[in-house]
């Protein structure tokens, strides 16, 4: 019986050849990164973004190989002109296809925010702090609800 070396010792060139193949083969995913910022009286920020009819939590769609953490503190200093922290990850939701888009997957931190308002509005008009009845009136289809209890 004989012990070959495996192909990532005796041809590591090849060894990377064969992943990039299996990489290449592989699903792609769109990713996006939203954080509900509250306020110190517990309110959340919610936007009303220019470029669709629907309010949103603050956040938006990662640039290739951007990590999520990256991309909503990108948004966030884009569309409003914040810098903020983001903490914990809440959650990890899969958004299905919808026309014309593909399925995404989505990231949804959360953090406190010390500022009040105004700041630079810049993609988005009428962002408001919300409260529960609130934030499920603006949001869409009421999913935004599900955020209000969340401690960060």
């Amino acid at each position: 019986m004989t012990s070959e070396a495996p192909l990532y010792e005796r041809d590591p060139e090849a060894w990377r050849a064969y992943l990039a193949e299996g990489n290449a083969k592989q699903a792609r995913k769109r990713v996006s990164a939203d954080v509900i910022l509250r306020d110190g009286r517990g309110r959340i920020l919610l936007v009303d973004p220019r470029y669709k009819p629907d309010w949103d939590l603050p956040g938006g769609m990662a640039e290739a190989n951007e990590p999520p953490a990256d991309a909503v503190r990108r948004e966030l200093c884009e569309e409003l002109g914040l810098e903020v922290r983001v903490g914990s990850l809440l959650c990890v939701d899969w958004v299905s296809p919808h026309d014309p888009w593909d399925d995404l997957i989505n990231f949804i931190g959360c953090s406190s925010f010390g500022v009040r308002w105004p700041v630079r509005r810049r993609v988005c008009t009428g962002p408001a702090w919300c409260r529960g009845r609130g934030a499920r009136a603006r949001g869409p289809g009421g999913s935004v609800s599900t955020a209000r209890s969340h401690r960060c």
